[in-house]
């Protein structure tokens, strides 16, 4: 399930949480193949439940740290879109940190751009 890196580092640079992430994600992954489910995608991540990652995607539940790099790995990001995809995560999970994290996701973004 190899994604354009391009179309990766659109979405990683311009959503402003993680929920808008990886519904987009999920979203180009689908459209460029077939087989890319919930229920794949939760195989893939060792998600128990394709409810959950529904409420996840819609920004009503986190995700839990333990499916954080399974996440990533899923959708093939390499060491920088990860590093951003796992900011988004932190930021979600802890908005009172969202100062010290933005600093870094900025710099991973203009990354990202080259």
């Amino acid at each position: 399930m190899l994604l354009s890196e391009i179309d990766v580092n659109r979405i990683l640079v311009e959503s402003e949480n993680s929920a808008n992430t990886l519904r987009q994600l999920y979203q180009l992954s689908k459209s460029q193949h077939k087989k890319v489910s919930f229920s794949f995608l939760c195989r893939r991540c060792g998600i128990p439940s394709k409810g959950y990652l529904a409420f996840v995607m819609s920004g009503k539940r986190r995700l839990n740290v333990k499916y954080w790099t399974p996440v990533c790995d899923a959708f093939k990001l390499n060491y920088q879109q990860a590093e951003v995809m796992r900011l988004l995560l932190e930021v979600d999970a802890e908005p009172a940190k969202r100062l010290l994290y933005d600093e870094r996701m900025q710099t991973l973004r203009a990354q990202l751009l080259c």
